[in-house]
């Protein structure tokens, strides 16, 4: 059985920057740290957490779920998401200018900290084919510890709650 966390954002006209980060780092290897997300692509985590980066709108089937193994992986992990997992992904769009530019975790540490959406998800273990809606959002900086107790949503980057959704399925 494989869990699929879907991210989507919404009306993203703008190559975005972002950073995907766990309060469970020890069960949790993240690559890239760093990556940017195209216009109007989609972000998709799936059970053992191996996550890639598509431009489809479509749910991804089983063929696309073999394929994953030769994809670039986001996170991957040995274990199952637990309950009490967290994830953050913070993310900026970039002006013209900054997609000219090399963005490396240096220059990400030196861009206005108020441009970047905070966008929390919390695990819940579900069976069967249903899916449930999990996150909130909100523009923070610096960013809490262990990703505690999210603000209100805002937007530089529109998230609204049907586009994360979590949910398992068998492949």
């Amino acid at each position: 059985m494989r869990y699929r966390l879907l991210a989507e954002f919404e009306e993203l006209n703008h190559l975005t920057l972002f950073q995907f980060k766990t309060n469970a780092p020890a069960r949790y290897s993240v690559k890239p740290v760093l990556a940017s997300l195209a216009p109007n692509a989609v972000l998709e985590v799936y059970g053992k957490c191996t996550t890639t980066c598509t431009s489809q709108k479509s749910p991804v089937g089983t063929q696309q779920l073999k394929n994953l193994s030769n994809s670039p992986n986001l996170v991957r992990s040995d274990s199952e998401v637990m309950p009490e997992d967290k994830f953050l992904i913070q993310s900026l769009p970039l002006t013209a200018a900054e997609t000219l530019e090399k963005l490396t975790s240096t220059t990400w540490r030196l861009l206005d900290r108020r441009r970047i959406t905070e966008n929390f998800i919390n695990c819940t273990m579900m069976r069967g084919f249903r899916t449930h809606t999990l996150s909130s959002s909100s523009t923070r900086s610096p960013t809490p510890s262990k990703f505690a107790h999210p603000s209100p949503p805002s937007t530089p980057t529109k998230l609204t709650n049907d586009t994360w959704t979590h949910g398992a399925s068998e492949v």
